[in-house]
């Protein structure tokens, strides 16, 4: 008998509802349509909701009530100027996606500003083997710590999203336009009963 049973998983955080990859595997079922980052994706229905976005992200720093200093996220859309004083750096390429994060068994955002992990995805993409993200899970591995971080992305075999990860999708709706206006993706009415595949 060991000392924990076969079936424990450790709790996880309900504060918050973006991924943070953990050092080793983390497997993930992307659930964002790539097409939508084109200039000439036309949603379905004008009130169809992103279920992946990019642009730039650039991060100040302020003085909180505190007097505490606190840096805070600003994220521009495609087509928007970057040339912010106010920048702590230049500001840099981000996408946030939709995933279903099997570990822990709940639909999340997945903030990707590392450039390795867009451009393995849009490999996965473009290849006539794997094609469509949605159709398959990936494996995220991190190795390494502070500026020795890698990642790399492995497809799994493609296969149907189950209907436990279609009741998680459901019942997490996610507005990803609110992060433009560094607003809480979260927090918004259930819409309608489509999911975006």
């Amino acid at each position: 008998m060991s000392f924990l049973p076969d079936d424990y998983k450790p709790l996880q955080s309900s504060a918050g509802g973006y991924i943070k990859l953990q050092p080793g595997e983390n497997k993930i079922r992307c659930l964002g349509n790539l097409r939508e980052l084109s200039p000439n994706y036309v949603p379905a229905s004008p009130d169809d909701k992103p279920t992946v976005i990019h642009g730039m992200i650039g991060w100040s720093t302020k003085m909180g009530d505190d007097g505490k200093p606190t840096r805070q996220p600003h994220r521009l859309r495609p087509g928007d100027a970057i040339d912010n004083p106010e920048f702590d750096e230049p500001a840099k390429e981000f996408w946030a996606m939709i995933i279903y994060n099997y570990a822990a068994e709940v639909v999340q955002v997945w903030d990707i500003p590392q450039k390795s992990i867009r451009d393995q995805l849009v490999s996965f993409g473009k290849d006539a083997d794997w094609g469509d993200l949605r159709t398959f899970p990936v494996s995220v591995t991190r190795t390494g710590e502070g500026l020795e971080t890698r990642y790399s992305v492995t497809p799994k075999p493609k296969s149907a999203i189950s209907d436990e990860i279609k009741e998680a999708i459901n019942a997490s709706p996610i507005n990803l336009k609110a992060l433009y206006d560094n607003g809480d993706p979260f927090t918004l009415s259930s819409g309608g009963d489509e999911l975006p595949y």
